[in-house]
C-alpha cells in the first residue's frame, strides 16, 4: 500500500472513530475497519494473480516469435499498447491520472484501463521482461524541459540553477519527473523508453546523464539516486556497453514486420486476455470502494 493509499485509509479510520456517539457504535465501526483491510488485501491478491496470469500469456505470445532480446521485446510492447491490444476497450490515450492507482508492485495493471502514463508503462515493460526472466527495473529521470546551456553541465549547477521558479520544480529535479525501464544483459545496457518511443545510451564520462541514442534528443537525461533500487548494474562505461542505433534499427523492423504480417495472433491474443483486463479493472474500483 502506498503513501496515498494509508493516508485514504488513515483518514477514513479517524472519520469513523470520531463520528461514532457511543461505545456500541465505535465498536461495531472498528469492527468494519477490520474488515476493510482484510477485504483491501484480499482484492490486492485477487489482481496479482490476474496480473501474472496476463504475464504468462504475454510471455506464451513472445515465445511465438521467439523473441529473446530487449529490443525486439520493447518494440512489440510499443505495439500493442498503442494499438491498444493491452487495453479494456481496445483503445489507449496517454494520462496523468492518480485516480484509481494501485500499488506500486501493480503500476502496470492502469494499462488495462486504456489509459496511463510513464509510470505505469515503464512498470509493465518491467514486469513483462522479469517474467521473461530478464533482469529489469523501473529507473527514474529528470527530463528537462529545454535545452538551455546550464543543462549540459552537472546535476549540481541544474539544481541550484538560479532561476528556479517554484519548490515543485526543484523537487522534479531532485526526485525526477519520468520513468523508464532499464535492463542489462550480454554486457549491454538499455535504456528503455516506450512512453516517448526512444531508447538512451549511458554518457561517456558521467555515468548518470543519458542522451538518445538516435540523436532525435541531445538534451541531457539524469538519473536520479532516489530511484528505488539504486544498485542497479551499471558497468564500467564502454562504447561495447551501450548498445548501437544500428542494432536496435535491426531488431526494431524486424519486428514490426512481424507485427503486421500477424496481427491475426495479437487479435487473438487480445479477445484471450480482454476478460483479465476488464475484471483487474473492476477490481481496482471495487479496491478503491474499500480505502476511500
Amino acid at each position: 500500500m502506498n503513501n496515498h493509499e494509508k493516508n485514504n485509509l488513515l483518514n477514513s479510520i479517524y472519520l469513523s472513530i470520531i463520528t461514532a456517539s457511543d461505545l456500541t457504535q465505535y465498536l461495531i465501526k472498528i469492527k468494519n475497519i477490520i474488515y476493510l483491510l482484510e477485504e483491501n488485501q484480499k482484492t490486492i491478491q485477487e489482481i496479482e494473480k490476474l496480473y501474472q496470469e496476463f504475464l504468462d500469456n504475454y510471455y506464451n505470445l513472445n515465445n511465438i516469435f521467439n523473441f529473446n532480446n530487449q529490443i525486439q521485446i520493447y518494440t512489440l510492447y510499443k505495439k500493442l499498447l498503442l494499438d491498444g491490444y493491452l487495453s479494456k476497450d481496445k483503445t489507449f490515450n496517454f494520462r496523468n491520472d492518480l485516480q484509481n492507482e494501485t500499488t506500486k508492485k501493480l503500476y502496470g495493471t492502469k494499462i488495462f484501463t486504456g489509459y496511463a502514463c510513464c509510470r505505469h508503462i515503464s512498470a509493465m515493460l518491467c514486469d513483462i521482461l522479469n517474467n521473461l526472466n530478464i533482469p529489469s527495473c523501473t529507473v527514474h529521470v529528470y527530463f528537462p524541459d529545454s535545452t538551455d546551456d546550464y543543462l549540459i553541465k552537472d546535476e549540481k549547477t541544474l539544481i541550484n540553477y538560479q532561476n528556479q521558479k517554484t519548490f515543485l520544480e526543484l523537487l522534479k529535479k531532485i526526485i525526477g519527473n519520468h520513468a523508464i525501464t532499464y535492463s542489462y544483459q550480454n554486457e549491454k545496457n538499455y535504456f528503455l523508453d516506450a512512453s516517448c518511443n526512444d531508447i538512451y545510451e549511458l554518457n561517456k564520462s558521467k555515468k548518470n546523464i543519458l542522451t538518445s541514442i538516435d540523436n532525435k534528443n541531445n538534451t541531457p537525461i539524469f538519473i536520479k539516486k532516489t530511484t528505488e533500487g539504486y544498485n542497479f548494474p551499471i558497468k564500467k562505461i564502454t562504447k561495447k556497453n551501450n548498445i548501437s542505433y544500428d542494432e536496435v534499427q535491426l531488431f526494431a523492423n524486424e519486428v514490426k514486420n512481424i507485427y503486421h504480417n500477424n496481427i491475426d495472433i495479437f487479435e487473438h491474443f487480445y479477445n484471450e486476455n480482454q476478460e483479465i483486463y476488464k475484471n483487474i479493472y473492476s477490481k481496482t474500483l471495487n479496491f478503491y470502494r474499500f480505502i476511500k
